[in-house]
C-alpha cells in the first residue's frame, strides 16, 4: 500500500495528467452547468449590505449548521462582516434557513457539485444580484475550527499590504500557493472585470483533486490584479515546510496569527500528525476559545475524540 504522501503525489500527477487545464480556462474538461444552477437564497433583511461581506462555503455529514461553523460566522461578524452561507449539505432549505438563524444575513442551499469554488461563484452571484459593494470581500469554508483567537488582528495585517488578492496561508505542495481555504479581495478586485469573469467561468470539476488543480493551485494567480501582487498572512518561508502548512505546522499556524485549525485533522488524519496535547496548546495560546466546540463536533460526528 502507498504511503499517503506519496498515494497524494501519484494520484495529483494522474489528475492533473487527465484534466489538463488550459492556462486562463477555468473548466474542467467533462463537467458542464452553472455552479449556482437549482441554489435558493434567503435574505433575513432587506437593508443595504455593508462595506464588509464574506461567503461561508458550508457542508456538514448530517446537513447541520453545527457549532463549528456557527463559531466561524461569529468570528467574522466580530470582525464586522456580514456573512452569506451558501451550504451544499442535504437537507430542507427551510430547515437550513431555520438551523443558521441570525448567524447570517443570507442563506443560499445549493445542490453539492462544484465544491468550495462552486459555492462561493454562487455566494458571489448572490450578492452581485442584491447589488452588493463590498470594500472587503473574505471567502472562507467550514473545514476549520476557529477562529480561535479574534480574526481582526490578520485581518487587519493582510490589508495593510495594499494587496487586492490575498491569502491567509501558504503551501508549496505541488508548486508555491496561496491555498484556498481563506480568501480576501478588495474593492478594487470587486469592481475589477477580472474578478467578474473568473467567477463567471467557474464550472464544477469532477472531483477534488480536479478543483484542487484547476483553482486552489492557481486562482491567486489567475486573479491578481497587474501591479499589485497577491499577498498571505503568513508564508511557507515562515513557517519553514514545504508541505501542507495547516496540517504539519499547525501549532506554528496558529502562532504566526493565522487562527484556525483544520478540522480533517482530528477525522481523517490522512498524514497521521500528532494531535496530543492539543487541547493544553489552545488553552495556552487561546485561551479564550472553547476547545469543547471541538470535542463536541466530534462526538456528533464520529461518536467522541481519540
Amino acid at each position: 500500500m502507498l504511503r499517503d504522501d506519496a498515494r497524494r503525489v501519484v494520484v495529483g500527477a494522474i489528475t492533473a495528467s487527465r484534466i489538463a487545464v488550459p492556462a486562463g480556462r477555468l473548466m474542467v474538461p467533462g463537467t458542464d452547468g452553472d455552479p449556482g444552477a437549482g441554489a435558493r437564497t434567503s435574505w433575513s433583511t432587506s437593508s443595504d449590505l455593508g462595506p464588509r461581506l464574506a461567503v461561508l462555503a458550508h457542508w456538514d455529514a448530517q446537513g447541520r449548521f453545527g457549532e463549528s461553523a456557527r463559531q466561524t460566522a461569529l468570528g467574522l461578524r466580530e470582525a464586522g462582516f456580514e456573512v452569506l452561507v451558501a451550504s451544499t449539505a442535504d437537507v430542507e432549505h427551510a430547515d437550513l434557513v431555520a438551523d443558521v438563524g441570525d448567524d447570517a444575513v443570507a442563506v443560499l442551499s445549493r445542490p453539492n457539485v462544484g465544491y468550495d469554488f462552486g459555492s462561493w461563484a454562487a455566494g458571489i452571484d448572490a450578492l452581485r444580484a442584491a447589488d452588493a459593494h463590498p470594500e472587503r470581500l473574505v471567502l472562507l469554508n467550514s473545514s476549520m475550527y476557529g477562529p480561535v483567537t479574534p480574526l481582526g488582528a490578520m485581518l487587519d495585517r493582510l490589508w495593510a499590504t495594499g494587496a487586492d488578492v490575498m491569502g491567509a496561508t501558504e503551501s508549496r505542495e505541488f508548486r508555491p500557493h496561496l491555498q484556498s481555504w481563506f480568501l480576501a479581495f478588495s474593492q478594487r478586485a470587486w469592481d475589477s472585470e477580472r474578478f467578474a469573469s473568473y467567477w463567471r467561468r467557474i464550472r464544477p470539476a469532477n472531483d477534488k483533486w480536479g478543483t484542487i488543480l484547476a483553482h486552489e493551485q492557481r486562482w491567486a494567480t489567475d486573479l491578481a490584479l497587474p501591479g499589485t501582487p497577491p499577498a498571505v498572512a503568513v508564508s511557507a518561508r515562515t513557517l519553514g515546510t514545504r508541505r501542507n502548512p495547516l496540517t504539519f505546522t499547525w501549532r506554528e499556524v496558529v502562532l504566526a496569527g493565522v487562527p484556525f485549525v483544520k478540522r480533517s485533522l482530528f477525522f481523517d488524519n490522512y498524514d497521521h500528525v500528532v494531535l496530543n496535547g492539543w487541547q493544553g496548546f489552545l488553552a495556552e495560546h487561546a485561551p479564550a476559545y472553547d476547545v469543547g466546540i471541538v470535542e463536541r463536533d466530534l462526538e456528533r460526528l464520529r461518536g467522541g475524540a481519540t
